[in-house]
């Protein structure tokens, strides 16, 4: 099996243009902890999620490490961290994108998009290789589909 197989192909995308503040209430509305970024033309761009926002809000060493026993000198002040939201909420997702993230291609071998999930635990984007068009992503429910053999039965 290749990825085309393992991926969920349409799946729901933040336009580049989107702000953050759009972006983060697609991501809450939908509950996913990341969604791909796409242009007008459906070429992928990159992903943003939750460690996106987190980093646009919380200082730089809340992220190291272990994140909980960082948070405490933090205090209580959310409303501070709801201050920096407000200021970066007109930011474009385009702007935000991680592109970092791996991508995969259709034809790729089905382990592949596995070992890409395992190592990078985060949503994978499964690209067209000649045009850069999103095809579709690869995440946890496809992997343990992948893992059960529920892919083949659908």
């Amino acid at each position: 099996m290749n990825c085309a197989a393992v991926m969920t192909a349409n799946p729901s995308t933040i336009l580049a243009s989107d702000s953050v503040a759009d972006a983060a209430a697609k991501l809450v509305a939908e509950g996913e902890t990341a969604l791909p970024v796409v242009d007008a033309g459906g070429r992928y761009v990159g992903m943003f999620g939750i460690r996106d926002l987190l980093g646009l809000v919380l200082p730089r060493g809340a992220l190291a490490g272990d994140l909980v026993p960082n948070l405490r000198f933090l205090g209580d002040d959310a409303e501070a961290v709801r201050g920096k939201f407000q200021a970066a909420s007109a930011m474009t997702a385009g702007e935000m994108a991680d592109r970092r993230v791996p991508t995969l291609h259709p034809e790729m071998a089905e382990i592949e998009a596995l070992r890409a999930f395992s190592r990078e635990q985060t949503t994978l984007a499964v690209v067209e290789r000649d045009t850069g068009k999103l095809a579709g992503v690869v995440c946890c429910r496809d992997v343990i589909r992948a893992l059960t053999g529920a892919a083949q039965a659908a």
